[in-house]
C-alpha cells in the first residue's frame, strides 16, 4: 500500500504543479510571496493593506458561509466530534484564509512604485 500511495501523491503533485505553474511562475497571476512581502513592508501604506485584509475577510466568510449545509451535515452524524472538527476548522480558516487572500489581493491593488 505505501507504494500505491507514493504513486498517487507523485501523480497528484505531479497534476497540480501542472495546474498552477502557469499563474505561480514569477511575473504570474499569483504572486503570494509578493503581496505577503507587502503586508510586511512598512512603505506598503497602511489603507491598502486593510482593505486587502477585509476583501480577504469577505472572500473567507462566503466560502464559509457555502460550507454551512455539509457541516450541519456532519455535526448530525457526529455530534461531538462533529462539532469540535467544525470550531478548530472554521476558526482556522477565519485565521489563515484572509491573510492568504490579501496576500494574492494586495499586489493588484496597490500601484508599482
Amino acid at each position: 500500500m505505501p507504494f500505491a500511495k507514493s504513486i498517487s501523491r507523485a501523480i497528484g503533485r505531479h497534476a497540480l504543479q501542472k495546474a498552477v505553474r502557469h499563474s505561480a511562475r514569477p511575473g504570474g497571476f499569483l504572486k503570494i510571496s509578493l503581496g505577503f512581502a507587502m503586508l510586511r513592508n512598512p512603505r506598503v501604506s497602511l489603507a491598502p493593506k486593510l482593505l486587502a485584509l477585509a476583501l480577504g475577510f469577505v472572500i473567507t466568510c462566503v466560502l464559509v458561509a457555502f460550507e454551512l449545509p455539509v457541516e450541519m451535515l456532519a455535526g448530525i452524524f457526529l455530534p461531538a466530534l462533529g462539532l469540535a472538527g467544525d470550531l478548530l476548522l472554521d476558526g482556522l480558516e477565519l485565521a489563515i484564509l484572509p491573510v492568504l487572500f490579501a496576500s494574492v489581493i494586495l499586489p493588484r491593488i496597490v500601484p508599482s512604485a
